[in-house]
């Protein structure tokens, strides 16, 4: 929170008990950001793990942990499934850049096009649990 919003929520409390509550939209909005921020910064984070591995540099050791770590984050907030999707679709672009991908939704049968992290994001809003 900055130190406006602050301000404004401190001089709102003189004036008695007033609850201010952010708008689902604005939530939204915000969680969207947060991934698509965690999703570039992981990918990367993957880029330079196979330029190093390029060189002869094994990452591995020192990033299991932090992986691992990331990995049940996100799969407390997006839910198992949506991990390994996420994870694929971050390992799959660099190994095959610009390739469009598509997921099956085998409940209902739809195929969603993920080519853009925008796109990875609407994929797992829809399949989170507890959506």
């Amino acid at each position: 929170m900055n130190i406006e919003k602050k301000e404004i929520i401190h001089n709102l409390n003189d004036f008695g008990k007033i609850t201010i509550k952010e708008s689902p939209k604005s939530i939204e909005k915000k969680q969207k950001e947060e991934f698509l921020t965690m999703v570039g910064d992981l990918e990367i984070s993957l880029d330079n793990s196979e330029r190093l591995m390029e060189l002869g540099i094994d990452p591995i050791m020192y990033e299991d942990t932090f992986y691992k770590i990331i990995e049940n984050l996100m799969s407390q907030t997006y839910g198992p499934g949506n991990t390994l999707v996420i994870f694929w679709w971050l390992k799959s672009r660099i190994e095959e850049p610009g390739k469009k991908y598509k997921l099956k939704d085998y409940e209902t049968e739809k195929v969603h096009n993920v080519t853009t992290p925008t796109q990875l994001w609407n994929y797992v809003k829809k399949n989170r649990p507890n959506a």
